[in-house]
C-alpha cells in the first residue's frame, strides 16, 4: 500500500465534490435547455393544428351556405315554374330545416337579364339561421 498524506486526501475530496456540484448544475441547465426545446416544437406544431381547425371550420360553413342557397334556388325554381305559375316581383327570407337560411329575389324581366323576358332568380345563402350571424355568404344569381 502507498500512504497519501491525510490534506492531500482532504484536498482531493474537496475538488472531487466540488466537481460533482458543478456537474449536477451543468445536468440541470441542460435538463432545461432540452425541455425548452420540446415545448417550442410542442407550441409551434399546437399552432399548425389550431389553423388547420379554423380553416377546416370555415370550409363547413362554407359548404352549408352554398347548399343553402342551392335549396332556396331548387325550391323557387319549383315553385316559380309549377305550383305559383309566372309572378312579378318576389323577395322573402326562409330559414332551411337544417337551421341555415337564404335570401331569395324573383324579379320578373329585369334588365340585367340578356333577354328582358326572361326571369332573374338571386338566392344568397348562409350558415346560421335569419337574424343569426352569418360566418359564410354564398349566392347564385339565375336568369332564365
Amino acid at each position: 500500500m502507498f500512504f497519501v498524506p491525510f490534506h492531500f486526501r482532504a484536498r482531493m475530496l474537496r475538488h472531487i465534490s466540488r466537481t460533482a456540484r458543478d456537474r449536477r448544475g451543468i445536468t440541470i441547465l441542460i435538463v432545461i435547455l432540452v425541455l425548452t426545446a420540446i415545448l417550442s416544437i410542442s407550441a409551434g406544431v399546437l399552432n399548425v393544428v389550431v389553423g388547420q381547425l379554423a380553416i377546416s371550420g370555415q370550409a363547413r360553413d362554407s359548404f352549408r351556405a352554398l347548399y343553402a342557397a342551392d335549396e332556396g334556388i331548387e325550391k323557387w325554381l319549383f315553385l316559380d315554374r309549377g305550383a305559383m305559375g309566372p309572378v312579378g316581383t318576389l323577395s322573402d327570407d326562409r330559414t332551411t330545416t337544417s337551421g341555415m337560411s337564404y335570401r331569395f329575389n324573383l324579379e320578373a324581366a329585369p334588365s340585367s337579364c340578356a333577354d328582358p323576358t326572361n326571369t332573374m332568380l338571386t338566392v344568397s345563402g348562409q350558415d346560421a339561421p335569419i337574424g343569426g350571424t352569418p360566418h359564410v355568404k354564398r349566392g347564385f344569381q339565375l336568369c332564365y
